[in-house]
């Protein structure tokens, strides 16, 4: 389901129910249940069917463990300024070491100042070494579970026993509307209440003794996230989120709020860091009570905006050697929608380039599972193309060298225009979302693989080129 339709149905569902009076063990629930639901509405399945046990632990194990020691006998516990908690998505390769794109930029400037930081990540991806030191903790949160279950067995916990307003006939809305989900029964969410809980226990441990002066997180809308954020507001400890990607009042984590408490909801963070005036504009529209947003613009980006930096001139000259960039007319940077079957027109295009144009296919980095599977749909070409660890590369490194850039809809038309960069799109979704690119001219509607082969001759670089020089199109690093 399209993003529109999905907060279609979520507002429908704020309307109906008193979502904002929805508790349950003093936490206000429904933004978790919003996200449940969204998430569901709009999630997309892998291609191949892998070993989760494999990949998520006996793959990693020895990096995350091997990782965490040395950082303990470093850092041990240490009271610190600030923390950083990373989902481990975005991510770069600066010369052999793993850089967190988002929050990163920022522990950088906190760092140049004299604070004391350190950043914990979360998930299942396991990249080392880093760039900045970093302790994961996902294996710890799932040990903690594997413990809890054991001490059940021989000790039943008491059951939580709520009653939300309408919930029951909630349910019975979101059967009829074929959007039903087990999970959402009551009894199965009050078990993920209790799992969000004690993960806040584990939080509040460890912020007790780092002591940090505020924390960031990279997208508050997660089990642990919402739990982080749970553990820093009973500390009074503020909680930011920054920006990952786009936002507005499509984003069913972002936008669009029918139906808030007066005090805002206590599992939102205190401050919504954005890249600009747009993001804050469409969040000031629902968000209440002590709620705050800060237009800090996008960090990692504004680095890469500067030709002389030292890390920007290696990358460029890196791209252009190891690829052989100057044998070809024309060079297109492909950003692929980490939801399957949308790319059969982009497919299509690449195997129809002529032999001097040059594709880099990047796939998210949180869909690593569709690189062989994309691979193997492109198969043999005449054109040249790289799809290998491209998504480990720095995002923005290729805008120094790309004529142009196709997505079904990614946010990183945004970005690619802050270079100059026009952009393709195969998903008429993206006519709502990036609206103000489509006035601006930076992006244009393909239906089809002849239409999209027809823009690609007809940019050049030398437009990308003044474009860049004069800064029209930059906007993310654009304060109040």
């Amino acid at each position: 389901m399209e993003s529109k339709e999905i907060i279609k149905t979520l507002n429908e569902i704020e309307e109906k129910f008193a979502v904002d009076k929805w508790s349950v063990d003093d936490l206000d629930i429904w933004p978790y249940v919003r996200f449940r639901i969204g998430s569901k509405l709009s999630e997309s399945k892998s291609p191949s069917q892998k070993n989760i046990f494999y990949e998520r632990y006996v793959k990693n194990f020895y990096k995350y463990y091997k990782n965490n020691l040395k950082n303990w006998l470093r850092n041990k516990e240490k009271s610190i300024d600030f923390l950083f908690v990373e989902n481990g998505v975005h991510i770069a390769d600066i010369k052999g070491k793993y850089y967190f794109t988002r929050t990163d930029p920022l522990r950088d400037k906190f760092e140049k100042s004299g604070y004391k930081c350190k950043t914990i990540i979360g998930g299942y991806k396991v990249e080392t070494p880093l760039y900045n030191s970093g302790e994961f903790f996902q294996f710890s949160l799932d040990m903690m579970f594997v413990l809890d279950k054991v001490k059940i067995y021989f000790k039943k916990p008491p059951l939580l026993n709520y009653k939300l307003e309408n919930y029951s006939e909630f349910i019975n809305f979101l059967k009829q509307n074929n959007i039903y989900s087990e999970e959402l029964e009551l009894k199965n969410l009050l078990a993920q209440v209790s799992r969000i809980k004690r993960i806040e226990k584990y939080f509040t441990k460890r912020l007790k003794k780092l002591k940090p002066k505020a924390v960031f997180i990279l997208c508050y809308y997660s089990t642990y996230g919402f739990a982080l954020v749970s553990s820093c507001k009973k500390l009074s400890i503020p909680v930011i989120d920054i920006q990952h990607g786009v936002q507005g009042d499509l984003h069913y984590a972002y936008g669009s709020y029918k139906r808030v408490p007066k005090n805002g909801f206590n599992l939102h963070p205190d401050i919504f860091y954005v890249w600009s005036n747009e993001e804050k504009s469409s969040l000031l529209k629902w968000i209440k009570g002590n709620t705050k947003v800060f237009v800090g613009g996008n960090n990692f980006l504004e680095m890469w905006k500067d030709d002389s930096n030292e890390v920007v001139q290696y990358y460029t000259n890196m791209l252009k050697e190891r690829y052989l960039l100057s044998k070809y007319s024309k060079v297109i940077l492909y950003t692929v929608d980490p939801q399957n079957n949308r790319d059969r027109e982009i497919i299509k295009a690449i195997q129809n380039s002529p032999s001097d144009w040059f594709w880099f296919v990047r796939i998210h980095p949180k869909r690593v599972d569709m690189l062989e599977y994309t691979k193997k749909r492109i198969g043999d070409t005449k054109c040249g193309f790289a799809i290998d660890n491209i998504h480990l590369l720095p995002l923005y490194s290729f805008f120094k060298v790309c004529d142009v850039h196709i997505t079904e809809r990614s946010s990183t038309i945004i970005e690619a225009a802050n270079f100059g960069v026009k952009s393709i799109v195969t998903s008429k979704y993206s006519l709502e979302i990036f609206e103000e690119y489509f006035d601006s001219g930076m992006v244009v509607y393909g239906s089809s693989w002849k239409e999209v082969i027809k823009y690609i001759k007809r940019f050049k670089k030398e437009d990308n080129i003044k474009k860049r020089k004069r800064g029209r199109y930059f906007r993310a690093c654009k304060n109040d």
